[in-house]
């Protein structure tokens, strides 16, 4: 099944379940990719994120009823997953720029955001390289933050808490038990290891490979299980080119190639080029698989 086929899918299922409570878990299965690699490659392709798109649909759907049916308005917003008349009319309101009172007049215009559905697209883009690097095996060790499987929230606090780790020095710490040369080559990596609390949120941890047990107070350790990762690069200012690069991985390298996402975490690292530390390689490593 390729890229498109599966991102299909996922869509087909969301909206064949606007009227239930919907599942991230079950959506991503349908796309054959984790929790957070699927929110992340959607809200990087669409622009927007997958709860975001649900909550569009349903609002779509729920003007269309109101203003073609007498139906009451209270009714409808439970039909569509709002508890009370008060939030419904606050997300309609945010979406339509108007209560839902007021789609039940003449002449009033209502928006229609229209199901989604992935094509490929030719652009003829710049090539993307990338390697793949099977990994063994090996402890990764840092300081670690809860945070949601957001996007958009997430471009903000990650930053945030890795110029901490460097104003607090943690970032010393970490290097000066860094295992050198290793895997990141002594290296400070940003690693989005995997989920808690049900798929709503994940781990990311600032650290590096470390053999040191017990860690430092106020770090964690993780085992990293053996993993093949494909690894791609680019040069320019953080954290835009990781954005930017993390853009074209998911909009245009899965596409073009038969390999999947598979559970684990993501690395990424940022290497100064310039003396001024404005200039960085940037690497993002991303564990996959070939499809079958």
């Amino acid at each position: 099944m390729d890229w498109i086929t599966r991102m299909n899918k996922a869509v087909d299922y969301m909206e064949s379940n606007l009227l239930k409570k919907i599942n991230f878990n079950k959506i991503s299965k349908e796309a054959d990719s984790t929790p957070y690699h699927f929110q992340r490659m959607f809200h990087m392709i669409t622009g927007i994120t997958v709860g975001e798109y649900i909550r569009r649909r349903r609002l779509t759907r729920a003007a269309q009823e109101i203003a073609t049916s007498s139906e009451n308005i209270i009714n409808i917003a439970l039909k569509y997953g709002y508890e009370s008349h008060a939030s419904f009319t606050r997300a309609f309101t945010k979406l339509h720029g108007f209560s839902p009172v007021m789609a039940r007049k003449t002449g009033i215009k209502i928006k229609a955001y229209p199901p989604l559905s992935f094509h490929l697209s030719v652009k003829g883009e710049a090539s993307i390289d990338y390697k793949i690097r099977e990994l063994k095996q090996f402890r990764f060790a840092g300081r670690m933050l809860k945070v949601a499987t957001d996007p958009e929230i997430n471009r903000e606090i990650i930053p945030e808490f890795i110029n901490k780790c460097y104003e607090d020095g943690s970032m010393d710490i970490i290097l000066e038990n860094a295992v050198t040369p290793g895997i990141f080559n002594g290296a400070v990596a940003g690693a989005f290891i995997e989920y808690q609390d049900n798929y709503e949120n994940f781990i990311f941890m600032v650290g590096t490979e470390s053999y040191i047990d017990p860690v430092p107070e106020g770090m964690e350790a993780r085992i990293i299980k053996p993993q093949t990762y494909a690894i791609f690069e680019d040069t320019g200012p953080l954290p835009v080119t990781l954005h930017k690069l993390r853009e074209r991985i998911y909009s245009e390298w899965f596409p073009a190639t038969q390999y999947i996402h598979v559970e684990g975490p993501n690395f990424e690292m940022g290497y100064s080029v310039t003396p001024g530390m404005n200039m960085f390689r940037s690497e993002l490593w991303i564990p996959v698989m070939q499809e079958k």
